[in-house]
């Protein structure tokens, strides 16, 4: 573990945003990478796509946001994923992964209105 050392004080370093319990190293194609990838893009991410329009919101160079979002138009009618869990459900069910006992609440569930 990484140690930051401040004003004599000794304080542990966080990681976030990494699953520790992985038990395997995933053998993904690239096929299955793009599945995932218009997965997250076209069905997760263009739920979110009202937010650059939001009032009290400025995105300074948004213009990967604005391309990406835009594609949100061609999409309308694709069935869209609302949940975190639905969201990882997907990428496991294309990654060919079985369900772990102790995934199945990873994320909260809230559903995306």
């Amino acid at each position: 573990m990484n140690k930051v050392f401040t004003n004599a004080q000794e304080k542990k370093s966080e990681v976030a945003n990494v699953k520790t319990n992985a038990k395997k190293q995933l053998n993904i194609t690239q096929s299955q990478l793009d599945r995932i990838d218009t997965v997250i893009r076209q069905q997760y991410d263009c739920n979110f796509a009202s937010l650059m329009h939001h009032r009290k919101l400025q995105v300074l160079y948004g213009d990967q946001l604005d391309d990406m979002f835009s594609k949100c138009q061609d999409n309308q009618g694709t069935r869209s994923v609302t949940t975190r869990n639905e969201l990882a459900q997907q990428i496991r069910t294309i990654a060919g992964i079985e369900d772990e006992e102790d995934d199945d609440d990873y994320y909260e569930e809230e559903e995306l209105t």
